[in-house]
C-alpha cells in the first residue's frame, strides 16, 4: 500500500516526513495524515473510517508539499464518504469526533 505523508508521522518507532511516499506493509491502519495512493491504500483508508486529515504542512524536511490531497473524507448528509479515488465505496458513519482539537 502506497501513501503520501501530509505532515511528520511516527509508525513503529520510525518518522516519516510531510511530503514522504512510502510503502506500508497490509496491516497499516492509516491515520488522517496520510494519502492514500493505490486501491489497496483507499481500500485500508476506508475501512479506518472518517477521520479529519490535520494539518497539511512541511517541517523540517525539504521535500515540497505542492498539492493538497485528492482522497479525503467529506460529509453527506449524518454520514462520511470519501471523495477522489473511493468515491465508489459508499458512505460510513462517523465513530470519532471530526473536528480538530
Amino acid at each position: 500500500m502506497r501513501f503520501r505523508w501530509l505532515q511528520a508521522g511516527y509508525v513503529d518507532g520510525r518518522r516519516y516526513e510531510a511530503g514522504e511516499i512510502v510503502e506500508m506493509p497490509s496491516t497499516f491502519v492509516p491515520p488522517g495524515a496520510c494519502e492514500p495512493l493505490d486501491v489497496e491504500a483507499v481500500a485500508a483508508y476506508f475501512a479506518a473510517g472518517p477521520q479529519p486529515i490535520g494539518l497539511i504542512r512541511q517541517e523540517k524536511s525539504d521535500i515540497l508539499l505542492h498539492r493538497y490531497p485528492a482522497t479525503y473524507w467529506v460529509q453527506s448528509g449524518d454520514e462520511w464518504r470519501l471523495c477522489g479515488l473511493g468515491s465508489s465505496l459508499g458512505t460510513k458513519k462517523a465513530t470519532r469526533p471530526m473536528e480538530l482539537p
